[in-house]
């Protein structure tokens, strides 16, 4: 008959409430009713995300016309650099007027490379990327030191793969230039020229054992799945291998998909340099990317928008959720959204 009407903890202490049928016998009530979980949200108790990842920055001009675009709606997006273009392997900035060599997608063959300067319009590009990377909270992931071609697979007009030990160096050296430059782990990676293949496959194990989480290649799906191997992320689409209708249609269908109780992302990527070239598919892109925002525009609050690295870290936390016939733990340190008996909760 003892009913707790109120209870005041001063102490901010735990406390655990045993509720019984009898004092004399202590016998547990049983429960009553089911316990169902459904963890298949994104942050905001939504099931639908969309991303953005774009290539070969940091002196790219349109890098930062993409972030301004992007800012306008408070937007995120992943931007995969290449380091010998703006660092030293130290991590430290180029200064003005730098010459340094630019190598040849098939390996550092004499005669095939180039040289290009890290002139005062470099210097003045990147400067406004830093600002707009640390404004918005964008990610910067690596695109490798030397974008160098992992092997013929990937493309089969390709004379052949470069050296393992140099497309290694490229990796290594392209992660830890960045690290140091931000001060901050750099986890995220996009390939150069695609998945690297059959043949490629060690390169994929060595991107895994220098701390690379996710890398995304260069094909797409038209699908709207969540990966599943994050070592080999395929997005839904690239924005210069289809024409603006169709990826006009494949935003609309993403739009219109009904809430069927599992999750789905919508994955974009390309290279900003492209909305400003003037050829065949890549005609006019920069209405392609107004187009996808202004869709998202029309649907705030029914949408997450992560950078590559948080939608990662989600995924994962949500795995690692411990769910019981009567409770729900969550390990990791991020907080995943569920609902339980149809009552949103958010699980820190």
């Amino acid at each position: 008959d003892a009913v707790i009407d109120d209870f005041s903890n001063p102490d901010n202490k735990t406390v655990r409430y045993i509720i019984v049928e009898s004092l004399d016998t202590m016998k547990p009530v049983s429960k009553s009713g089911e316990f169902n979980v459904d963890a298949d949200y994104y942050p905001g108790f939504v099931r639908k995300a969309v991303t953005f990842s774009f290539d070969d920055g940091p002196t790219l001009s349109s890098d930062n016309k993409v972030m301004d675009k992007l800012s306008a709606s408070n937007y995120k997006a992943t931007f995969n650099l290449i380091t010998n273009t703006f660092l030293y392997e130290n991590g430290t900035v180029y200064p003005t007027d730098t010459t340094y060599t630019a190598y040849n997608t098939t390996g550092f063959t004499a005669g095939n490379n180039s040289e290009a300067v890290y002139d005062a319009y470099c210097s003045k590009v990147f400067s406004q990327f830093v600002t707009n990377i640390e404004k918005g909270n964008h990610e910067i992931a690596s695109h490798s030191r030397y974008h160098l071609r992992f092997n013929a697979e990937s493309n089969p007009n390709a004379s052949g793969m470069c050296n393992k030990d140099d497309i290694k160096s490229s990796l290594l050296i392209g992660k830890k230039s960045l690290e140091k430059w931000l001060g901050s782990k750099v986890r995220g990676f996009a390939y150069p020229y695609g998945y690297p293949g059959t043949s490629g496959k060690q390169f994929v194990d060595y991107l895994s054992e220098i701390g690379t989480c996710y890398a995304r290649q260069s094909g797409y799906t038209g699908k709207f799945d969540i990966p599943s191997d994050f070592m080999n992320w395929t997005c839904t689409s690239y924005f210069a291998g289809v024409s603006e209708a169709d990826l006009s249609a494949k935003s609309t269908e993403f739009w219109n998909l009904a809430d069927d109780g599992e999750l789905k992302l919508f994955s974009l990527w390309g290279h900003s340099w492209e909305f400003d070239a003037k050829t065949d598919v890549r005609e006019d892109t920069w209405s392609k990317l107004d187009k996808i925002i202004a869709d998202m525009d029309s649907h705030k609050g029914e949408f997450w928008n992560p950078t590559n690295i948080e939608f990662y870290d989600y995924i994962k936390a949500k795995e690692s959720l411990v769910i019981t016939d009567d409770s729900v733990y969550n390990p990791s340190d991020i907080d995943v959204y569920v609902t339980i008996n149809g009552v949103k909760k958010v699980v820190s």
